[in-house]
């Protein structure tokens, strides 16, 4: 359909620091602002009651911070770079509230007949501040209830919600011309979730 799902505002002032010739970091202060449209979203159930905006409501913003660590080796013509982030997550519904570090590591390098290889990985840890309301407080109906952890709206589950995010691929390129990359690579992306 031609829905708007979302939309977005972003800020991103960064600085680059060169310690050597071969060793330089970007850091960066990134802001964004989200608003989600229909949001949060009618239940699929109509006799059940309006989700609660101040549990799915997605309409928020993110305050993202840190650092890529660039070493250029092999006559300037190979890199790896080590990075960390760190996020924090703040939405008018406590469902979609984290703090989140990220971690990643990314190699590249030529090979032979122009031939570039790329290799990274990275780990994602999303804290949340709450226990979603997929998991608990259920109504009598089966359906969404809100976060209410009392004996009259038993939860399934009381722990709060934690992902582990795993990353890992590698792409092989090459450039034809001045205004064409060929490439063909392979992404894997894990989540874990309580």
């Amino acid at each position: 359909d031609n829905d708007r799902f979302s939309e977005a505002y972003t800020l991103q002032p960064s600085a680059t620091l060169q310690e050597t010739q071969d060793l330089f970091t970007p850091v960066s202060v990134q802001y964004r602002h989200e608003h989600y449209f229909n949001d949060p979203p009618p239940p699929s159930d109509p006799t059940a009651p309006p989700p609660d905006p101040a549990v799915r409501g997605r309409d928020g913003w993110n305050v993202r911070t840190g650092f890529d660590q660039f070493w250029l080796f092999n006559n300037r013509r190979s890199y790896t770079r080590l990075s960390y982030h760190y996020d924090t997550q703040r939405n008018e519904g406590s469902d979609w509230d984290y703090n989140g570090h990220e971690v990643n590591l990314w190699v590249q390098t030529p090979l032979w007949a122009g031939i570039t290889l790329d290799v990274y990985g990275s780990y994602y840890r999303f804290n949340y501040r709450n226990v979603n309301s997929f998991s608990c407080c259920y109504d009598a109906r089966g359906g969404l209830g809100i976060l209410d952890l009392t004996p009259a709206s038993p939860s399934l589950d009381t722990q709060i919600r934690t992902d582990n995010r795993y990353t890992a691929g590698l792409a092989l390129s090459r450039d034809i011309g001045s205004y064409l990359t060929l490439s063909a690579g392979y992404g894997h992306t894990r989540n874990q979730s309580n």
